[in-house]
Order: structure tokens, then C-alpha cells, then sequence
């Protein structure tokens, strides 16, 4: 790697620790109720976004995170499902669906 290319990396990391810290200052904001990561693909979101998830929980900015992939058309049911799975709430989604 030569030295221009070390650089733009140090700085590619610079601002993206940059934008972490103000995300995370962002979800400390009572005020703030959505941060939505968005970009190209290939960009860095997944990177940023369990970056942040993990220094949020360290932090104790919360308890724990949870991760869904919603895309323009989702099933509810399933995302409620992940969100069982992911809090180990499995039998819930089972009642929840003879309820309906």
C-alpha cells in the first residue's frame, strides 16, 4: 500500500468513527426518535450500523439490539417473529398466530 493510499484510508476511517460518534449522539437525544442509515451498497451501513448497536449497548445506551431487514414489502408476521426469536420470546409468535 503506498502512502497516499495509507492516508485516504486513515482518513476513510477517521470520518467514519466521526459519523459513528454523531450517530450515537443522535440516539442520546431525546428529541430524536428515527437514525436511518442509508447509502450505496457496498458503502459501510452494515459496518456502521453494528458498530453503533455495539457501543450503544456498551454505553448503555440500551439493553440490547436487534437486527431486522425490512424491505419494501415485508411480511409483518415475519418481522415479528424475528423479534420473538432475537428476545427468545419463540412461543409468543406461537400464540399469536392461533389467535388469528
Amino acid at each position: 500500500m503506498d502512502s497516499g493510499t495509507a492516508e485516504q484510508h486513515r482518513e476513510d476511517l477517521r470520518t467514519m468513527e466521526e459519523r459513528k460518534s454523531h450517530t450515537l449522539k443522535l440516539l442520546e437525544d431525546v428529541a430524536v426518535s428515527t437514525v436511518a442509515l442509508v447509502g450505496d451498497t457496498g458503502t459501510g451501513k452494515t459496518w456502521m450500523a453494528r458498530e453503533i448497536s455495539e457501543c450503544a449497548v456498551h454505553e448503555g445506551l440500551c439493553y440490547e439490539s436487534l437486527w431486522l431487514s425490512v424491505t419494501e414489502k415485508y411480511d409483518i408476521n415475519l418481522l415479528y417473529k424475528s423479534i420473538a426469536h432475537q428476545l427468545s420470546l419463540s412461543f409468543i409468535t406461537e400464540e399469536w398466530g392461533r389467535r388469528r
